[in-house]
């Protein structure tokens, strides 16, 4: 699943550099147009010469990453639907380009020498390309250095007996551009995943290396995304492997290309689709410390939670869990940019999560732990929703709730906090709890506390009257008993309730407890048609002097044993 509000936000070039780019394609193309002496070129370049000095009053230079399809300029791939920036990206690659890069040396004839020596078409036999010819014939021009790459992709692994497709040309591309290989790679003799990454790691910081790093890593989610190579899950399970084996301080260089977090977001959105999902959690750490953003531990613990079932859960969930864990990192990038991101994005994904298909069959026995977990998540980063309040019905049919109530007392309390004991406040939570088969005793008396007095007698007396089950009656009795004389004043519709069993356990109350209701006077109970409540009658009837004879003859004259 790719959320699309996570690319709500469209990554584009500065004007100056779309003008850059455009400018250069435009000459380009006119050199390859007219020959040199031809008086059409001789305004060619002063244009672009005036955008460059601009550019580069503000920055030492400008690289320019090459790929077959687009060009990478301060961390953006540009459109592969744009017609003139794909010629551009066409002729630069077919000369086996890996990058330009300019500096304040330039000048408008070492621009003109480019347009000169990129303008003959050396996929259609003209001279040799420039990133196969010996180092010595590389033009030398002032503030442009031209950085080979030095790959045929048309010509690569031409005796395989498996078709190659874009992506693994792609790959096998990536892979020499990395290592700085002379020849081009076959399927065979790549480099395995992890010595593509030691290169990386091991070379030289330098814009251009890393934009055609980066450019090809673009290239590939596109191709992946795209879904059409016979080898997308041998490519897919590189990249993965790839990006696992780079280390921190790499990867984080790699995504601070531009310092721009909309870039940045752009670069992880469009790369996190084709990875696994340790991979995917290793890029994500790494956006976020390069964006200078922290991600919580109970956030890392839910998207790890979702990596861990996109790996080992069963086989028709996994994808599931996978698209899940894609679509929530680019969530959460996207409210980089948002005050409370943590919580507004784990808010969500909770929220979300709570009304998709379960990624498991738990038991029991996991479903209350895995309850408790998001809760703690939840009061970690302070986010509230629909699966925050199921896991804590969860937790309380579980009888687990003495494991969460000590997480929401005290005097940092989070706001998660409030609201989910105002939640248990809720005296319909005494009535879900004496509902179930087993009723946890400390688990009621928690919810009472919780409730208070004022709101849980009068629940607990409605649940003492209609509970069909004895032993829910006695924990709820034994909850009346202890709130003591407090009850006397809901006692009165009890005390005249028809059932004979309802009144005799108000009567029963009233003597445990002390309670004295208005107006209460056991005499009328004594003439009870019911033996049992007149039983039940007679200890407070004895209680009062001017009902103490009375209560002994019912005493002694009752046919009751």
């Amino acid at each position: 699943m790719s959320n699309p509000g996570a690319r709500s936000t469209e990554v584009v070039l500065s004007r100056e550099l779309s003008n850059f780019l455009v400018e250069l394609s435009i000459a380009v193309h006119r050199y390859a147009m007219y020959p040199p002496d031809h008086p059409s070129l001789a305004p060619v370049g002063d244009a672009l010469f005036r955008i460059l000095r601009r550019l580069l009053e503000t920055r030492t230079s400008i690289s320019l990453g090459i790929a077959n399809k687009q060009l990478v300029i301060d961390g953006v791939a540009t459109d592969q639907r744009n017609p003139v920036l794909q010629d551009l990206a066409r002729r630069l690659h077919m000369h086996q380009l890996g990058a330009l890069t300019f500096n304040r040396e330039i000048s408008v004839d070492s621009l003109r020498e480019l347009f000169a020596a990129l303008a003959t078409e050396a996929e259609r036999g003209g001279a040799t390309p420039i990133g196969l010819r010996p180092e010595e014939e590389i033009p030398r021009l002032q503030g442009i250095r031209l950085v080979p790459v030095g790959y045929d992709s048309l010509e690569l692994d031409r005796h395989a007996t498996e078709p190659t497709g874009s992506a693994m040309r792609l790959w096998l591309q990536l892979a020499q551009a990395a290592t700085a290989a002379e020849r081009p790679f076959g399927r065979e003799q790549a480099p395995p995943p992890e010595e593509i990454a030691d290169s990386i790691r091991k070379h030289e910081r330098s814009a251009a290396y890393d934009q055609v790093i980066v450019g090809y890593l673009l290239q590939l989610a596109e191709d992946i995304r795209a879904g059409d190579s016979p080898d997308l899950l041998k490519v897919r399970e590189n990249v993965s492997r790839l990006i696992q084996e780079l280390d921190d301080p790499t990867l984080r260089r790699l995504l601070e290309m531009g310092g721009d977090l909309t870039q940045r977001r752009r670069f992880v959105a469009d790369t996190v689709e084709t990875l696994g999902d340790d991979a995917i959690m290793k890029l994500l750490r790494a956006a976020a410390e390069a964006s200078g953003q922290e991600i919580s531990h109970g956030l890392v613990r839910l998207l790890t939670k979702l990596a861990f079932h996109a790996r080992e859960g069963e086989d028709r969930l996994r994808p599931i869990a996978l698209d899940h864990l894609r679509g929530k990192v680019e969530e959460l990038m996207s409210d980089w940019t948002l005050p409370d991101a943590n919580a507004r994005a784990h808010t969500r994904i909770l929220d979300e999560l709570s009304r998709a298909q379960p990624l498991l069959d738990l038991t029991e026995e996991d479903a209350t732990l895995s309850g408790i977990s998001v809760l703690q998540m939840a009061l970690e980063v302070d986010a509230y929703g629909p699966m925050v309040e199921s896991a804590l019905d969860a937790v309380i049919t579980a009888g687990e709730l003495p494991d969460i109530v000590p997480l929401i007392e005290g005097a940092h309390m989070t706001e998660t906090g409030r609201l989910l004991r105002a939640r248990l406040s809720d005296v319909r939570q005494i009535e879900a709890l004496v509902g179930l088969d087993d009723v946890g005793e400390e688990s009621l008396a928690l919810l009472v506390n919780l409730a208070g007095p004022d709101q849980a007698i009068p629940a607990l007396l409605r649940v003492l009257a209609d509970a069909p089950a004895r032993a829910i009656r006695r924990k709820v009795l034994s909850r009346l008993i202890d709130l003591g004389p407090m009850i006397g004043r809901h006692m009165g519709p009890y005390l005249e309730d028809m059932r004979w069993y309802v009144v005799r356990n108000a009567l029963g109350l009233l003597q445990r407890t002390g309670a004295t209701p208005a107006g209460f006077t056991p005499e009328s109970y004594l003439r009870h048609p019911d033996v049992r409540v007149q039983r039940e009658a007679l200890p407070l009837a004895l209680a009062h002097d001017d009902l103490r004879k009375r209560a002994l003859v019912v005493a002694l004259t009752s046919g009751d044993e």
